[in-house]
């Protein structure tokens, strides 16, 4: 197992420790702090930044999110098309 997966495991291990629904940002900043020394937190910063920020593009818009690159594809295709007639 690599580090980040260690990383991530003891991370769901403390947050499922507790009670989640009362976990806020400042709670989850607090957890990091206690559990994780700094090269760890910025290992987890970074992965999980990289994967919330994921969920908040999906959330904010979902067809935008999911579809864009088909929408680019079919662009290109139709383009493409349009050349060869």
């Amino acid at each position: 197992m690599d580090r980040i997966e260690e990383l991530l495991e003891r991370f769901m291990e403390t947050i499922q420790s507790r009670n989640i629904d009362q976990i806020d940002e400042a709670t989850l900043n607090t957890i990091l702090h206690e559990e994780f020394d700094a090269s760890e937190r910025s290992e987890l910063e970074e992965v999980l930044g990289s994967l919330l920020g994921e969920v908040s593009k999906m959330a904010d818009d979902p067809k935008e999110y999911f579809f864009r690159n088909d929408e680019e594809r079919l662009m290109e295709y139709l383009k493409e098309k349009e050349k060869k007639d």
